[in-house]
């Protein structure tokens, strides 16, 4: 991969480990302007208040393209199996693959020994780890940051030590590298059919835990040029949109150690360099004029937008037909605009400004 020196001048990789909490710090080259703005439409009402770390003007910003990652089978073995002579059950090679989704064995990785299984599914650049099982419910809108997790002696700090050795092994075995630790979110005690704090249904007691952990999702965005790109998801559903996430990175963890690992991880190859057009207050002229025609709408008439900067938004450029769709699409600086990460709901207001063009990205 191919990397941009001018943004990266300004942009180092702190930036993206403090971007979508919405904290960013000051630059030599751009240096940071606080936005306090409130934007009004007849239907919503938008306030900005967030630090924003601002580029210089026409600074040169690289455009890349995606594909599939690629890895070596006795790294990949190695890395999840301890030895790359593991005996382990090899579930691509010698089968019918297309009947199983299974477009490319040279790529694909679908591995098991024991407890542990490993996948990554190359036409939806998705990738699964199972160390053991745990059955767990992510429940995002309950998430805390670095707080204790409940019944867990492991602290936060612990937990970003253990994925952070995790992250820095699969680099250095595999080479899948440009992972920025994001945050430590503290997930809440569950279980099936319980919202955390509510009264247990009875159909689930004596059938499971009653007595619950919470867990940590310690989470690494991928990082271009210092830029993160971006995460969020889309809360609906279209025939012509392909589910495009975001290269990222999730490590399950509780008292004994990692149980998970959840993500997307693509290939990036670099294809040209534009300038950046769009100011930040272009955008926020853009956002005002189109804040009631996104696809991220939330719930309620005012939203709070605490996170401001430049980020990678992939964007879609085959049909949804095509198997390859998710894997290769093309990242694009975009001025991003969110209450928080919209992981799926409804109640977030996300927008993303392509600062080339400044096209409203979908």
């Amino acid at each position: 991969m191919k990397k941009g020196n001018n943004v990266a001048l300004f942009l180092a990789a702190v930036l993206a480990f403090t971007f979508f909490a919405g904290v960013i710090p000051a630059t030599a080259e751009g240096g940071v302007q606080h936005i306090e703005k409130t934007l009004e439409s007849p239907f919503l009402k938008l306030e900005l208040n967030a630090d924003v770390s601002v580029p210089k003007e026409n600074t040169q910003l690289t455009i890349y393209e995606t594909d599939y990652a690629r890895s070596d089978a006795a790294k990949w073995i190695e890395m999840f199996f301890d030895s790359a002579d593991a005996a382990v059950e090899d579930g691509v090679n010698g089968q019918a693959n297309e009947k199983r989704n299974l477009f490319y064995p040279e790529i694909e990785r679908k591995y098991g020994e024991g407890d542990v299984y490993t996948r990554y599914i190359a036409y939806e650049a998705r990738v699964y780890v199972d160390y053991r099982e745990h059955e767990v419910t992510d429940w995002w809108n309950m998430a805390k940051v670095d707080s204790q997790a409940e019944g867990l002696k492991t602290i936060p700090d612990q937990a970003k030590t253990t994925a952070l050795e995790w992250t820095n092994r699969l680099a250095s075995t595999i080479g899948w590298d440009g992972l920025t630790l994001s945050a430590c979110y503290t997930m809440p005690a569950a279980f099936p059919g319980v919202v955390p704090g509510a009264t247990p249904d009875p159909q689930y007691v004596g059938a499971v835990d009653t007595n619950p952990t919470g867990f940590y999702i310690v989470e690494f965005n991928r990082v271009l040029s210092g830029i993160p790109v971006a995460i969020d998801k889309l809360p609906y559903s279209d025939d012509t949109k392909a589910d495009l996430y975001g290269d990222v990175l999730q490590v399950y963890i509780d008292d004994d150690g990692i149980f998970r690992v959840r993500g997307y991880y693509r290939s990036f190859v670099e294809t040209k360099k534009e300038p950046m057009t769009i100011s930040l207050d272009d955008a926020i002229q853009i956002l005002q004029d189109n804040m009631d025609y996104v696809a991220f709408y939330p719930e309620e008439a005012t939203s709070v937008i605490s996170e401001i900067g430049l980020c990678y938004r992939l964007v879609q450029i085959l049909d949804t037909s095509d198997k390859d769709v998710n894997a290769r699409t093309e990242a694009r600086p975009a001025w991003r605009f969110a209450s928080s990460v919209n992981r799926n709901m409804s109640d977030v207001f996300v927008i993303f400004i392509d600062a080339v063009t400044g096209e409203v990205l979908p």
